[in-house]
């Protein structure tokens, strides 16, 4: 242990300050900072790494179980006692808050204070814990769980975990095949029912994994990332965690001896650090729906992923295609600029391509690879086509995911893809399957004893019967009647000294409900009205939402129970607070700023900071402990308050996207919200941007899903007459407003023209007919002043007739008919581009017609309107060709 320590300390420049050993065990006191050991940055960079890194060797090499209390600030550093003797001492508060934290019970490992938090900069990511009292502290102190970075993501190690003691042999068996010498990878598919435990039990089995890997000595490395609902339209979702949890080892211009440098060199920070170490590059999953990463982390890992496609010999504009539209980071130090033509250049198989070598080179110092993949029912297609490259070239890699049941949900996986895991691979060993089960009756009461701090054989056998009845051995359900029975003060000791219900109703308020859905209701209908709002706000923003995120729209909303912005940021944390206790959410704060830190002009974050008696707070991340409840909370809101929430939070973050270019996460997010809020033509209008943009990076089944999509939208609900055009019914048709029918037409045209890239003519046709068809019938087609939404259909069709690919009468009157219409719509719209594109094409039917006196007098005309330096460039990008 001393060596250890010891050794630990010299690589980070601490000092050993007191190795004490008695009957009641060790303890040892370390600083950081004593005089001519100084350094900048000495909390992030040197004190909690190093603390992370102790507690983990002792923990995984010897096996030691211990705990650590971290604090910071000032105390006496000298000789105390007599000549004769005395001894070197560190005195002060502090100091005995570190020992106070390290001597809690409920310690899970480490503990630090406010002050380590505020100096740790916004890369670290801290659970806050509930405050205690100590000595030399006139009020309860603030105490805080620093988190890893799958910890941050996927929660830590329940002490409540029961039973899947077969599931986790599996999943070990399954790694250990992976992790031989040059081994194929291996995919892990875990599904199960919400409630049922999968990520509780992919974070207990990866914490037995990191154990076998440590004890074996492997490099290696570990990616997460958590689906969210937003993630199935936006490409290369998973990317956005999943990238800085490996960027993080390309090397930065670091000076040579300091831990960022030698820690890679040493022979144990790689084995330690890269499991259990802060990622100081890693991100949240969730970012912050009104505000971005700041510009000193985003431009680090801009800065290494340019080093990265350097090597790679990727094009200049791949970084900004990358690391900026896709994956949505920003950077000041680097500005690479991608024109339209650049961006022509790029399709989707040779994005996925790269993407895999970015994989590859950030991983190619690793022995053993993981990549941890929570909700993949939500994740999106391309994302799942680099999962399987991934799965088909990188050795030594264990792809572990999660999934609801398969009945209820479809995989964005292609079909036959599907089959070939679960057959070829299935069979090789490759691809294993685990369908999680409900707990027996004996995990059901090993929970309820480690939830009640029991032994097993103290258990009243009815209470456990009860227990294991009502939740059908769901962990979720049996864990929230415990947790009611528990608040509710109705589980005690009986006349035959064993634990169970004791009152009057003997359990009939948890046993009544049919499912846990019914004991969170019951439980909604105790709280105040503040802090139900807070939990309506919060659920309707996502399964993870910030506090700047619910101060912005209690601020804006009509629904805000509190009477000005002072009272609002006050209630709001109250009512925070109130529920964090509760465990309805769990509360995960980033460190202070550090020197270097700054908010760019136009950050939202920084106007959602506020003052409270005097005190500047910082932002902080709240998640729902489940999704269960998250889900009952929506299912009790009405449909009218939904829609009213989605449309103030859409309409905020419209105006945060004006102040900058915003990346495909970000829009996404307004356009579900706006979807959510039934704003139709909100929702068109963010849709035509993204699918345009995905349209310039080759990626156009992405663009057609998005607009097919967006077009349901009108289509859901509507009552079918039996004559539709494109879904849509006369009487919808009928009715619309000209608006919503002038971006429902930008809908079809866009898609034919993707359907058209994608050499899919006889769609695109479909899209472009529905189109016109649209634009004959509905009532207020006659209302849409810009003609000039027709002129891409008129030129689709044409193409499609030249090539033969509509039937048509041997005197192509249907044909001629269109060309005329173009030629007229675009005479009266004005613009000599396409008024010079519909003569091109009318001298060129006539042309081929042989009717050759028009097609000479169409040739005069054209070459009195259309200048090719002036027209050509316009021409090729509104129509993808000049054939003036």
């Amino acid at each position: 242990i001393l060596n250890l320590t010891t050794t630990e300390l010299n690589r980070f420049s601490g000092h050993l300050r007191q190795f004490i050993v008695d009957d009641k065990g060790l303890v040892l006191i370390a600083t950081f900072g004593l005089r001519g050991s100084t350094f900048p940055s000495m909390v992030t960079e040197r004190a909690l790494p190093a603390t992370l890194v102790i507690h983990n060797e002792l923990q995984n090499k010897l096996g030691i179980h211990n705990r650590i209390g971290v604090t910071v600030g000032s105390a006496y550093c000298g000789v105390v006692g007599g000549l004769k003797r005395h001894e070197y001492a560190v005195l002060g508060p502090s100091v005995n808050l570190a020992a106070r934290l390290m001597s809690m019970p409920e310690n899970p490992g480490i503990l630090v204070d406010e002050a380590v938090r505020m100096k740790a900069g916004k890369v670290f990511a801290f659970k806050a814990l509930t405050p205690v009292k100590a000595k030399g502290y006139a009020t309860p102190v603030a105490i805080f769980e620093p988190l890893s970075s799958i910890e941050r993501r996927w929660g830590t190690i329940s002490s409540d975990f029961v039973g899947r003691k077969s599931e986790i042999t599996g999943i070990l068996t399954v790694a250990k095949e992976a992790i031989k010498f040059h081994a194929e990878a291996r995919l892990l598919f875990v599904t199960g029912d919400s409630g049922s435990g999968k990520s509780s039990l992919v974070v207990h089995a990866m914490d037995q994994l990191r154990k076998l890997i440590n004890k074996g000595r492997k490099r290696h490395r570990v990616a997460k990332h958590i689906c969210r609902e937003s993630d199935v339209l936006v490409p290369f979702s998973i990317f956005r965690s999943v990238l800085p949890d490996i960027l993080q080892d390309i090397e930065l211009q670091v000076e040579e001896g300091t831990p960022l440098s030698t820690s890679r060199n040493s022979q144990s920070g790689i084995e330690t650090l890269d499991w259990d170490c802060f990622s100081r590059y890693s991100t949240h999953s969730k970012v912050s729906t009104f505000s971005k990463e700041s510009s000193c982390c985003s431009s680090d890992k801009m800065i290494r992923l340019k080093n990265v496609l350097s090597e790679l010999d990727a094009p200049d504009e791949f970084i900004s295609l990358i690391g900026y539209h896709l994956l949505g980071w920003e950077s000041e130090a680097i500005n690479v600029e991608c024109d339209v033509d650049q961006r022509k250049n790029h399709n989707i198989a040779s994005s996925i391509n790269f993407m895999v070598k970015i994989f590859q080179r950030c991983t190619r110092h690793a022995q053993f690879i993981v990549l941890a993949l929570d909700d993949v029912h939500l994740m999106d297609e391309v994302s799942w086509h680099v999962v399987l490259r991934l799965f088909h070239t990188i050795r030594n890699l264990l792809i572990i995911c999660t999934s609801r049941t398969l009945t209820s949900y479809k995989l964005a996986l292609e079909a036959e893809d599907w089959r070939e895991l679960n057959t070829k691979y299935k069979q090789n060993g490759r691809f294993v399957h685990i369908e999680l089960n409900r707990l027996n009756k004996d995990d059901v009461r090993s929970m309820i004893a480690k939830r009640l701090a029991l032994d097993e054989n103290e258990i009243d056998d009815s209470f456990h019967n009860d227990i294991f009845t009502q939740s059908r051995g769901m962990p979720a359900f049996a864990n929230e009647i415990l947790r009611s029975a528990s608040r509710r003060n109705n589980i005690g000791r009986q006349g035959n000294n064993k634990v169970g219900w004791k009152g009057s109703d003997r359990g009939k308020g948890e046993l009544t409900h049919a499912s846990v859905g019914g004991i969170i209701v019951h439980r909604l209908d105790t709280f105040a009205r503040t802090v139900r709002t807070i939990l309506d706000l919060g659920a309707v923003l996502g399964t993870s939402f910030d506090l700047a995120d619910i101060i912005n729209v209690t601020n804006g909303s009509v629904d805000c129970p509190f009477e000005d912005k002072e009272e609002n940021s006050q209630k709001i944390h109250d009512a925070l607070d109130f529920l964090v206790n509760e465990g309805i959410l769990v509360e995960v704060c980033l460190g202070g700023d550090v020197e270097g830190d700054f908010f760019i002009e136009g950050d939202a974050r920084a106007e959602t900071y506020r003052f409270l008696d005097g005190n500047e707070f910082q932002d902080k991340t709240y998640t729902f402990c489940h999704d269960i409840w998250r889900a009952s909370i929506l299912s009790l809101m009405l449909e009218s308050r939904k829609k009213r929430i989605h449309k103030f939070i859409a309409s905020s973050l419209q105006v945060q996207t004006k102040k900058c270019n915003t990346d495909y996460m970000s829009l996404m997010k307004i356009w579900n919200h706006w979807t959510a809020a039934g704003e139709k033509t909100e929702a068109a209008d963010v849709a035509l941007t993204v699918g345009k943009s995905f349209e310039g990076l080759g990626m156009y089944d992405q663009s057609v899903k998005l607009y097919e999509d967006t077009i349901g939208l009108w289509i859901e609900g509507s009552n079918s007459d039996g004559e539709e055009i494109g879904g849509f019914s006369s009487s919808l048709l009928s009715s619309m407003p000209r608006t919503e029918l002038e971006y429902t037409i930008r809908l079809f045209v866009s898609i034919g023209k993707a359907l058209a890239n994608l050499h899919r003519g006889s769609d695109s046709i479909v899209a472009y007919q529905n189109a016109l068809q649209i634009m004959q019938v509905a009532p207020s087609a006659r209302l849409i002043r810009d003609r000039s939404i027709l002129f891409p259909i008129f030129s689709g069709l044409f193409l499609a007739l030249k090539y033969g690919q509509i039937e048509q009468d041997d005197n192509c009157l249907y044909e001629q008919d269109l060309v005329r219409r173009f030629v007229t719509e675009a005479k009266v719209y004005g613009d000599p581009v396409h008024y010079a594109r519909a003569l091109s094409m009318q001298a060129e039917m006539y042309g081929r017609l042989e009717k050759f006196p028009q097609a000479f007098a169409a040739f005069e005309e054209l070459a009195s309107v259309y200048d090719a330096e002036k027209h050509s460039d316009t021409m090729s990008k509104a129509y993808g060709s000049d054939r003036a």
